[in-house]
């Protein structure tokens, strides 16, 4: 038998008071709207046109609302993915305590780096400096965990601000398709800004098309990813792969970014 707790009594009741009001509003606009056809009372217009107003308010209240709790629901499933990457190296970690304790100390300045960047939750957008010291933490990492030479040269032009953990991700969603991860690709994050759009886009040259693991691109993570910038920013995320070049871009405009508390 389920147990009712004293909040959820509160909740139910609060709803049930709340839905009661807007039938007798209803209600109200109905028998405003007779007496206006009716007796050709005009001003009566007045007050449904009021009631109107408050329905609108309601409607963007109540989508606010969700929209906010999506997006928590959604960083609280993308946060969820970096356990791998900790687990992961702290595996790593004791391994090398055993064998190069140098290292060892190293990888954990650089997990403890990482860890406090991506579990900070006070900022929506912080400055570029700060997550690139968050992404080259990820990188050495890497580069420890996979043995391979994960290179990446980053280009900045006319950007100071980005969203949190917008380049970490991008690179992250580049190495599941494994593009800038292969041995011997040479890769590059080219940040600039054109039209009031800002331009995230990690370019990859001479890696192997066969390797590259299509059946990610529906991966779980991705579509978070996706799903996150759309409904935060409106941003867009294409993936374009050729012979030649793959190329993974975000585009952002900068009027959906609000306003830099850093």
């Amino acid at each position: 038998m389920k147990k009712e707790t004293k909040g959820n009594t509160e909740a139910d009741w609060s709803m049930r008071i709340k839905r009661t009001f807007e039938a007798l509003l209803v209600l109200a606009n109905l028998f405003c709207l007779y007496m206006a056809i009716t007796y050709r009372i005009l001003w009566v217009m007045a007050i449904i046109i009021l009631n109107m107003l408050y329905y609108i308010n309601n409607l963007k209240i109540t989508r606010y609302k969700d929209e906010n709790y999506k997006i928590k629901v959604l960083e609280q499933k993308l946060l969820e993915e970096e356990s791998h990457t900790i687990f992961n190296t702290l595996n790593i970690i004791s391994y090398f305590t055993r064998n190069d304790d140098t290292l060892a100390r190293k990888l954990i300045v650089e997990l403890s780096t990482y860890l406090r960047d991506v579990s900070k939750n006070d900022k929506d957008i912080v400055k570029i400096e700060e997550e690139i010291k968050t992404l080259n933490s990820y990188i050495y990492i890497q580069k420890i965990r996979f043995e391979q030479d994960f290179d990446l040269a980053i280009n900045i032009n006319d950007v100071e601000y980005v969203p949190k953990l917008l380049l970490l991700r991008l690179v992250k969603l580049s190495c599941k398709i494994n593009t800038i991860n292969q041995r011997g690709a040479i890769s590059s994050l080219n940040i600039y800004s054109s039209n009031n759009t800002n331009n995230y886009v990690v370019s990859c040259k001479k890696f192997k098309e066969a390797d590259i693991v299509y059946e990610n691109f529906n991966d779980e993570f991705i579509k978070l990813f996706k799903e996150e910038l759309m409904i935060k920013y409106d941003g867009n995320l294409t993936i374009d792969i050729s012979s030649e070049e793959a190329k993974i871009s975000i585009y952002i405009d900068k009027s959906n970014l609000g306003e830099a508390y850093v």
